[in-house]
This record gives C-alpha cells, sequence and structure tokens, in this order.
C-alpha cells in the first residue's frame, strides 16, 4: 500500500508545483501587461482612475497617454485605459463614463463632444461621488469637476495672432480651418470654434469671413485639402487643429508648388512638422503639450481627491514655433 500513498503524495507534490508555477507566470503576465498598456500597477495602488481617451494615432493623445501613464506611476494610482474610436466616438465615450460610474471607480478623466447626453453622463457620475477631470465642458455646475487643458480660446487667440503676422493690410486674408473629425480633442464643436476664431481675429484687427471645415476619415485629410485649393484657389492661409491634418496640408502644399504663397498654421508637434517648420512649409505650429495636459490630469485627480487641489482650472498654456525658434524646442 505504500506505493499508493508515494502515488497520491507525488500527484499532490505535482499540483502543487504547478500552481505555483501558473500563479507567478500569471502574475508576471499582469504586470507586464499593464505596466505598457492599460494599466500602471504598483503596490497597493491607492486609487483607481477611468482614463476614456481618444484612440488616434495623433501625437496629441500618443503624448497624453505617455504623460498620464508617468503621473499614475508617480502618485501610485491605478489608471485603466479606456480607448474610444470612430464611428459613434460620441456615444462611446458617454458610454464609458456610465462603466466608470457603475464601476465606482474613484476619479474619472475624460475629453468629448459637449452633447446633452454626455453632459448628462458626467453629473450623474459627479453626483455619484465621483471626481472628475475633463478638456472641456459647458453647462454642469460641480465641485467634484475639474477642467485641465488647453483653453479653446487661448488656442484660437494664438492662431490669430500667427494670421496677424500674415496680413499686410491690402489683400484680404482668405483662411480656411481644417477642424477634426466627430471625436474628442478637447476643441468645441464646429459653430463654436467658428465663433471662437472670428473673436479672436477680430480681437487682432483682422474682420473677414472664414470658411471652416471637419475633416473626414472617407474622404481623407490630403485629398479635403485638394479639394478645398481648387474650390477655393485663393485659399491663403490653412489652420489645422492637430497634427495629422497638420502634415496632410504641408504634404499637399509641397505637392501643389505652393509653399510661400499658401501658410499653413498647424498644431503640435512631431519631427517631421519641426522639419517643415524649419523649412517654412509650415508657418507656425501651436503646441498643445499632450504630455504635460496628461500628467496633470491625473495630478489634479489624486490632489482633488486628497484635498490639496484649489483650483478647478487648470489651463496649460501652449508655446507657438516659427522658423525663428523652432530650434529652441525642447531646449526650455
Amino acid at each position: 500500500m505504500k506505493w499508493v500513498y508515494k502515488i497520491f503524495f507525488l500527484i499532490f507534490l505535482l499540483i502543487a508545483v504547478a500552481s505555483a508555477a501558473g500563479s507567478l507566470f500569471f502574475y508576471s503576465r499582469i504586470n507586464e501587461t499593464y505596466s505598457d498598456a492599460d494599466y500602471e500597477l504598483r503596490n497597493r495602488p491607492k486609487y483607481h482612475f477611468s482614463l476614456i481617451i481618444n484612440d488616434e494615432s495623433d501625437v496629441y493623445w500618443e503624448n497624453f497617454k505617455k504623460g498620464a501613464l508617468k503621473a499614475a506611476a508617480d502618485y501610485n494610482v491605478a489608471l485603466e485605459i479606456n480607448l474610444v474610436a470612430d464611428p459613434g466616438i460620441n456615444s462611446k465615450t458617454t458610454e464609458y463614463v456610465h462603466i466608470a460610474t457603475k464601476s465606482k471607480v474613484d476619479g474619472i478623466i475624460v475629453s468629448g463632444e459637449n452633447t446633452d447626453e454626455y453632459k448628462k453622463a458626467l453629473k450623474a457620475a459627479a453626483e455619484a461621488g465621483i471626481n472628475i477631470v475633463v478638456g472641456v465642458v459647458e453647462g454642469i455646475e460641480s465641485d467634484r469637476l475639474f477642467f485641465v487643458g488647453t483653453n479653446n480660446w487661448e488656442f484660437f487667440k494664438n492662431a490669430a495672432m500667427l494670421v496677424q503676422r500674415l496680413d499686410d493690410g491690402i489683400t484680404p486674408i482668405d483662411l480656411a480651418v481644417i477642424l477634426p473629425s466627430e471625436r474628442a480633442d478637447g476643441l468645441q464643436d464646429e459653430d463654436n470654434s467658428k465663433q471662437y476664431l472670428t473673436r479672436a481675429l477680430a480681437s487682432v484687427g483682422i474682420n473677414q469671413a472664414n470658411r471652416v471645415y471637419r475633416s473626414s476619415e472617407l474622404l481623407g485629410a490630403e485629398d479635403q485639402i485638394r479639394a478645398i485649393l481648387i474650390e477655393f484657389p485663393s485659399t491663403d492661409v490653412i489652420i489645422c487643429t492637430n497634427a495629422k491634418d497638420t502634415v496632410a496640408a504641408a504634404h499637399v502644399i509641397v505637392e501643389r508648388n505652393l509653399v510661400g504663397r499658401v501658410k499653413i498654421i498647424g498644431t503640435d508637434l512631431t519631427e517631421e512638422i519641426i522639419s517643415y517648420v524649419s523649412k517654412g512649409v509650415i508657418y507656425g505650429v501651436i503646441d498643445r503639450k499632450g504630455y504635460r495636459v496628461g500628467y496633470q490630469s491625473v495630478e489634479a485627480l489624486f490632489e482633488s481627491i486628497e484635498g490639496t487641489f484649489q483650483s478647478s482650472f487648470r489651463d496649460i498654456k501652449v508655446d507657438v514655433y516659427t522658423q525663428e525658434n523652432i530650434g529652441q524646442y525642447g531646449k526650455e
């Protein structure tokens, strides 16, 4: 009978070893997965935050995510990243806010279109006792709501000041603005963006009509810019509100041999954009500092829960670069 006990003991030992090995493997996989992708985990995270972020390849959101993950590590919080992509980005963003509310997370970081459904979702989350950091929202009063990002007025005022440098006072500027397609980029909707730009231009002495377009994933940014230049050949300034459209505009201007004739005012910085600014293909760029916004969003949410965050509005100032100072980028 002794051999039977030995067999049972051996089987039990093998199961125990296999279980231990499996647990170690599973634990290592969790750390590997969440440290690089959806979460940033350390020993016993103090809070659990939900970051609802645009699933765009644009540099702003890439840098935003990097900054948020770095802050999550520094402040020892678990950061759950929920990626939202077209189509239906507005409804998906709202849905993720509802999910985060039902999950009873400690905080939410989100930047969505300012729709009634979105505002209702934020209001419900705040009423549930969740602190929220937003990129833009209007019409909600709550002491649990905090803003971190670039002020829309400041963005368009800086764009207008760049346009002012191009105004010779003789020939009216024919200006086109390219807004991103329906996605959460921290900018207002088309009508509000046009109002901001018109007011900003007027504030620097430029009173004129301007054309505002939504970029289309179906048409493509480069094709849309080509279409604008064909329909309105007098266009001499194009303002782009993200890095992807800025690069697309530069490609079209070079392709059509319009460098110097059509000025591009772009947004955010990549190595390619820096090169185009240096060469004079892009006249100027407004840097919204996505990394800093992401970092300070987590920081502000943490401090608001801890009771140390004093202001409900944290404005991240933009930097403006032209051919004259682009060499200073990264040196400040």
